[in-house]
């Protein structure tokens, strides 16, 4: 579902499996399996998102987790859990929040590992 802003948002209780690309905002209350390209992403107490993720800004309070890059600033709310392998700019973590994983600072002369990973998840789709 998208508004004329551009907010794509996933509710509590539904399950999504695939890629969202290219949207300008992402809320997710439920849960999300595959890839994510967006500009800003929230995670909601009740959301999960697993699977390749790269945006500008990421605020969690659910559960983030696999490969994620943040392009600006992570923020991980006091009941947020973030795992796998991270990348990101600038980060705040509030007391209770967590973080598990390898974490790198992001370089954008650097390809990231998500960023590998959508790359070559896009030249799969083309050659089928």
């Amino acid at each position: 579902m998208e508004n004329k802003h551009g907010t794509i948002m996933i509710g509590e209780g539904i399950k999504i499996e695939g890629k969202i690309d290219s949207a300008v905002d992402v809320h997710v209350y439920g849960t999300i399996i595959g890839e994510i390209n967006a500009q800003d992403l929230f995670v909601g107490e009740t959301g999960n998102v697993n699977g390749i993720v790269i945006a500008d800004n990421i605020e969690v309070r659910g559960e983030l987790q696999q490969n994620i890059e943040v392009r600006q600033t992570l923020v991980v709310k006091s009941s947020g859990r973030v795992s796998g392998n991270i990348s990101y700019l600038s980060l705040e973590i509030e007391n209770g929040g967590t973080i598990d994983g390898k974490i790198d600072k992001y370089n954008p002369k650097k390809d990231s590992e998500s960023a590998k990973l959508l790359s070559a998840n896009k030249e799969a789709e083309s050659k089928s």
